[in-house]
């Protein structure tokens, strides 16, 4: 092995050394390039949906150019090898059993690696969008190859290989309009006042920083009328699933308390 290296021409060390460092150059070329494009579009289009969709396949199409770069880099490096190129001849009889074992132990990666692309440009969602998956709610940080990340409203993040995205169920609230409806449900006793009762939800929901008026103004109906009480539902616009849960959360408090000081709550609540 040591006769081998000793063997190697100086022109070919010359090659290889200049191999990887236009390989470097060219992956560092290639970073600033993408960075002041994405700056560039940004200022264009702010953070609008062509932004977001342009910065998923970009970030993808990063990945697959810089993989590329190198495992070129890599080629023209072994091809400066002579004995390299003949202990590769030498495999070439096993290659085809080779080939099916790393094929087989590799599905999953190829199909993780599929799933990044088709998920890049078929978009389902992309990068900023809040989504609901398995009855978690995040928003997605990153799509690579292999993984989508998904940082949960508790902060914590969620990895989840790409295959498996792409042929799961999820709800995207960002993709087409993020904006949505929720609905607080109150229940009032039979001797209280329906209609002060709904005039004072409605003006809780309307007092409310995470309704979006502009969207349309709170509602108030009868959503059921029980044994021992009557049910008020609550329902008002808002900007994303966050302001929403916001939303439900500053209506449910303050109903509360605008409902026991018209002393409009039931003494008993009707059974599940």
């Amino acid at each position: 092995m040591a006769k081998l290296w000793h063997d190697i021409p100086l022109s070919s060390i010359i090659s290889v050394s200049l191999t990887v460092v236009i390989a470097i150059a060219v992956d560092r070329l290639l970073i600033v390039t993408i960075d002041r494009t994405l700056a560039h579009r940004k200022t264009q289009l702010g953070a609008s949906e062509n932004y977001e969709s342009f910065l998923t396949r970009l970030g993808v199409l990063r990945r697959l150019a810089r993989a590329a770069i190198y495992l070129i880099a890599i080629a023209i490096v072994l091809a400066h090898f002579a004995w390299l190129r003949a202990l590769s001849a030498g495999l070439l009889a096993s290659a085809g059993i080779a080939g099916l074992v790393v094929g087989m132990a590799a599905k999953g990666t190829l199909g993780n690696a599929i799933a990044g692309v088709t998920l890049a440009f078929s978009q389902p969602f992309r990068v900023g969008d809040g989504v609901t998956l398995r009855n978690d709610y995040g928003v997605v940080e990153d799509i690579t190859l292999m993984y989508t990340f998904i940082r949960t409203g508790d902060n914590r993040r969620l990895v989840i290989p790409n295959d498996v995205l792409s042929t799961e169920v999820l709800y995207n609230h960002s993709i087409l309009d993020p904006r949505i409806v929720s609905t607080v449900k109150f229940w009032v006793g039979y001797g209280a006042d329906l209609d002060v009762a709904i005039q004072t939800l409605t003006a809780v929901a309307a007092a409310s920083p995470a309704i979006l008026l502009e969207a349309g103004p709170p509602d108030v109906s009868i959503g059921e009328a029980g044994q021992a009480a009557v049910r008020l539902d609550v329902s008002g616009w808002s900007a994303s699933q966050a302001q929403a849960w916001q939303f439900q959360a500053d209506v449910r408090r303050r109903g509360l308390e605008a409902l026991h000081e018209a002393k409009a709550l039931p003494t008993q609540l009707p059974l599940a």
